[in-house]
């Protein structure tokens, strides 16, 4: 091989490595811009998760005490139900951009559910067993769902097989809500 044929497969080597190199660190920046993107959202989710869930238990704290009839609280629990039902649907707002879809429509149910305890306390002196029953089964399936999302079980030792695929955060999506109202019913029996 002469001298010029040499060079050439040499700069066309070092060409091609450059470009090669330079495509890897594109790779890795583009990478690491991904990651640090998904973990400044998952630590969005767990703030909203736990808002959401504070006030759902918040609500049902409200919901069991209209839930007695003459209870000397009524008017006070009708009062913060109202405000925490108000607050429960601004979080549920933001949580239509940073939730996934199976728990921001899950939540749906539970604002549907929460509307119609505030309508029947509104409407009656007392909130039906009935009603309660759904909405604490409706809270429940809400609250299994964020920790599938937040990884809560996966993460304590003690749990680690409850919810450890996508196949049982699917299931607890689609569990029925009278599976959940019957294990209050009996649970309260």
């Amino acid at each position: 091989m002469d001298k010029e044929t040499v060079t050439l497969v040499i700069g066309i080597s070092g060409i091609a490595a450059t470009l090669i190199s330079s495509m890897a660190g594109l790779y890795f920046v583009s990478k690491e811009r991904s990651s640090s993107l998904r973990a400044s959202l998952f630590s969005k989710q767990i703030d909203l998760i736990s808002d959401i869930n504070f006030k759902m238990c918040r609500f049902r704290v409200f919901a069991s005490v209209l839930s007695e009839p003459n209870s000397p609280f009524m008017e006070q629990a009708k009062q913060d139900l109202r405000t925490c039902f108000k607050e429960f649907c601004e979080l549920e707002e933001k949580g239509a951009v940073l939730l996934p879809v199976e728990l921001w429509i899950n939540l749906k149910s539970t604002h549907d559910s929460m509307s119609e305890i505030v309508s029947e306390s509104e409407s009656n002196s007392c909130i039906k067993n009935d009603s309660l029953k759904k909405l604490i089964a409706v809270l429940t399936k809400t609250a299994l769902i964020s920790r599938s999302v937040t990884g809560a079980d996966e993460l304590t030792e003690q749990a680690i097989g409850i919810f450890s695929n996508n196949k049982s955060f699917k299931r607890v999506a689609e569990l029925d809500l009278k599976v959940l109202e019957d294990i209050v019913e009996k649970s309260n029996a």
